[in-house]
């Protein structure tokens, strides 16, 4: 089976690492532009495994671009894989190879079809996400479903836990997949995604932190958008504080504050008031200064050391 591969991200050079392990043939490689690797998070460069594995690599600032259909028919692959892509395949380049394009969601479909599935899942507090194989159509996520495995999100996993946990699921069913799928045993059923919102794109802004939420509301949205994403932030003294790591306190546990003023806890450290509880910032930094773990020293909120 000839194979074309298209991907940015880390999740989906795992893969590639083990899908070529099995010794399957990449006829070719399609990665985003330069100009367009800043803007996508977790980004990661392509040409040093496309070099070792004498795969030819192309970047794209348009995948469907009549250059790049051009390109893919001559590579005459049977199947394409895209893993870790964030823009739709038009019509014209998903009929450019025999079988047809295998798509790869870290949800399972219809569940959080769209844009960050994982951040999404960790926000909304899932206790469960999955991986979804499926046969792409030309709309997001709503192919027919060719296999799905399923795995735990635990309390404190933060959205680069379960991307990592999503990538071994994702080469672990890709690799049951491939066979199925040349031996002709892969059997389709139909994604009931009419029933299921599509999920939007999130941007750097969305990041915002609403103290009127719970404590445990505002414990998953700083785990969802950790790194390698832009962050949860608040601003304190006009200044933004982006927090990459927090728990949350008990609802019983009264700091005796509006929900997003502040306070030292003896022995706890910085504690931001929510509607119930408050969240214990252990992992923090404002913006244009070194990410840190706030400790009881008051320098670390002190506005005169913020602005000299």
């Amino acid at each position: 089976m000839n194979i074309i591969y298209v991907s940015c991200v880390e999740i989906g050079f795992d893969c590639l690492s083990k899908i070529l392990e099995k010794n399957y043939t990449i006829n070719g490689l399609i990665t985003l532009e330069k100009e367009r690797r800043s803007k996508t998070s977790g980004f990661v460069d392509f040409s040093g495994i496309c070099k070792k594995h004498n795969i030819e690599m192309v970047s794209v600032v348009d995948i469907n671009s009549s250059e790049v259909v051009s390109k893919v028919r001559q590579w005459k692959a049977d199947i394409m894989i895209v893993c870790g892509w964030q823009r739709l395949l038009g019509a014209e380049i998903l009929s450019s190879v025999s079988w047809g394009v295998i798509g790869v969601h870290s949800s399972l479909l219809p569940n959080y079809r769209g844009r960050a599935p994982v951040n999404w899942a960790i926000i909304n507090g899932e206790k469960e996400t999955g991986v979804t194989v499926f046969k792409m159509d030309a709309s997001a996520d709503t192919g027919h479903i060719i296999e799905q495995t399923r795995f735990d999100i635990e309390p404190f996993d933060t959205c680069h836990d379960v991307y990592r946990k999503s990538a071994k699921a994702t080469a672990e069913i890709l690799l049951k997949t491939l066979p199925m799928i040349m031996s002709g045993k892969s059997v389709l059923r139909k994604n009931e995604s009419a029933q299921y919102p599509c999920m939007p794109k999130r941007t750097p802004e969305d990041g915002l932190i609403d103290w009127e939420k719970s404590a445990i509301e505002l414990h998953n949205w700083v785990r969802a958008l950790t790194h390698p994403y832009p962050g949860a932030f608040t601003y304190l003294f006009g200044i933004r504080l982006f927090i990459w790591e927090a728990v949350a306190l008990h609802p019983e546990l009264d700091v005796g504050l509006e929900p997003g003023d502040h306070k030292i806890l003896p022995d706890l450290g910085v504690v931001f008031c929510c509607r119930d509880g408050g969240l214990l910032v252990t992992k923090a930094q404002f913006e244009g200064r070194e990410e840190r773990r706030p400790d009881l020293e008051k320098d670390f909120i002190k506005k005169s050391d913020l602005i000299k």
